[in-house]
């Protein structure tokens, strides 16, 4: 990731795609493809690495998110909150 200037976003450096490559982060839909209501699957993007992974959104009892995301059969569980 790439800082423009002195208190600019960071740029979406990573993405495999060329022309979104100098877009701001800031803004960007890490989470797409869910319904509202659970169940079922989307997408999480990762800007770190410019990949997508297939993810399950789970609310938890405390107010968290569990955010799980998968590449082939490895899977990997963040506890999102709220600010």
């Amino acid at each position: 990731m790439r800082v423009l200037a002195r208190g600019a976003p960071v740029q979406d450096a990573n993405n495999p795609d060329e022309a979104l490559r100098r877009r701001p982060l800031v803004g960007v839909a890490v989470l797409s493809g869910f319904a509202p209501g659970g169940g079922g699957e989307g997408r999480a993007y990762d800007p770190k690495t410019g990949r997508s992974y297939r993810a399950r959104l789970r609310l938890n009892p405390d107010g968290t998110l569990r955010v799980t995301g998968c590449v082939a059969i490895v899977c990997r569980s963040q506890a999102w909150t709220r600010h």
